[in-house]
């Protein structure tokens, strides 16, 4: 009799735009790579954005191999995205360019009386590793690490340049205040009144 199979039914998504970079392979002190999102990959990510539309989307890394293991990750990220300005609804192409600055550390070893990885009360701010990004698996994921990079480059209130906001010519630009009518009373002669 077959065992009925277990199905995860909370399974994490797959990365949108992944490359994976495997540290093992880290033979000299640095190391230089690009990469480039394909066409299938630009359409996932603007729609996970909220982008009308990226053109195009590369990034340049050197990766250092620092003591203990840990790597320092530097570069930047380009991309061309449409967006929809929040003044107009129209859309517009804008560049980013973005720096990139992160440095990666091996996932710790559990030791006696220290909690594995992964409970609460071992991410404490006093723990160096905590800083860090954590290395998985032997490796870093470079294309996470740029679209996370573009994703806070994003403005989240895009304005197309020279676009100004409407709002129909319905209020008037100046509005009386009841001060308004006191400093008038003020300015008026004794005698008037």
């Amino acid at each position: 009799m077959k065992r009925p199979r277990k199905i995860d039914l909370n399974p994490a998504p797959p990365p949108v735009f992944s490359r994976r970079f495997s540290v093992e392979t880290m033979r000299d002190k640095k190391i230089s790579t690009s990469i480039e999102a394909d066409a299938r990959e630009l359409g996932a990510l603007a729609g996970f954005l909220g982008l009308a539309a990226i053109a195009f989307l590369r990034a340049g890394f050197e990766l250092r191999l620092l003591s203990r293991g840990r790597i320092e990750v530097t570069g930047t990220v380009e991309a061309r995205i449409t967006q929809a300005c929040v003044a107009s609804l129209e859309a517009f192409d804008s560049d980013i360019r973005e720096p990139i600055e992160v440095i990666f550390s091996p996932p710790p070893e559990p030791g006696p009386g220290k909690p594995h990885k992964g409970a609460a009360a071992d991410f404490a701010m006093d723990d160096p590793d905590d800083l860090f990004d954590t290395i998985v698996d032997g490796r870093i994921d470079l294309g996470a690490l740029a679209a996370e990079f573009l994703a806070l480059a994003l403005d989240p209130y895009p304005r197309r340049p020279g676009a100004d906001f409407d709002a129909g010519g319905a209020a008037d630009p100046v509005k009386p205040t009841p001060f308004a009518a006191l400093a008038k009373l003020r300015e008026q002669d004794p005698s008037e009144t």
